[in-house]
């Protein structure tokens, strides 16, 4: 009686406890995400965000500027190791390129960028699933 009662528990508190729901999920959201930027829409992609990480660095650090906010969130580095910043209207294609779950609630998402010219770009982003089951991107600070 004390095993089940243990199980019950231990399924039970986990379900409390923020977890990407599967890979397809992550990935609808990331692709959401991606077409969000690509198109332009950057008030959408703001709701992507982590709502504190929006509040120091978007409004605070940067004061609004929300190209700008974005171009430095989705820079990265080309083939040749050189880090660019894009500009978004530069944007021709942006791909998820892998989805690695490192934790239950904390996800690394490496991207591909391509721009117009032709540069690729390659980096990675933080997602976190949060308590209410939402998910939420956070970049660095700075």
């Amino acid at each position: 009686m004390k095993t089940i009662t243990l199980v019950l528990f231990l399924l039970v508190s986990t379900i409390g406890f923020s977890q990407f729901e599967s890979k397809k999920v992550v990935k609808d959201f990331c692709n959401d995400f991606a077409s969000s930027i690509k198109n332009g829409d950057l008030k959408n992609a703001l709701t992507f965000m982590e709502k504190d990480y929006v509040q120091t660095q978007h409004d605070g650090m940067l004061e609004g500027r929300t190209d700008q906010f974005f171009s430095e969130l989705l820079a990265g580095w080309d083939k040749k190791d050189v880090f660019i910043a894009p500009e978004l209207k530069e944007i021709k294609t942006f791909k998820i390129t892998k989805i690695a779950i490192l934790e239950d609630s904390y996800a690394k998402i490496s991207f591909k960028i391509t721009l117009k010219n032709g540069t690729v770009i390659s980096n990675w982003l933080h997602l976190y699933s949060q308590p209410d089951g939402s998910m939420t991107f956070v970049g660095p600070l700075g």
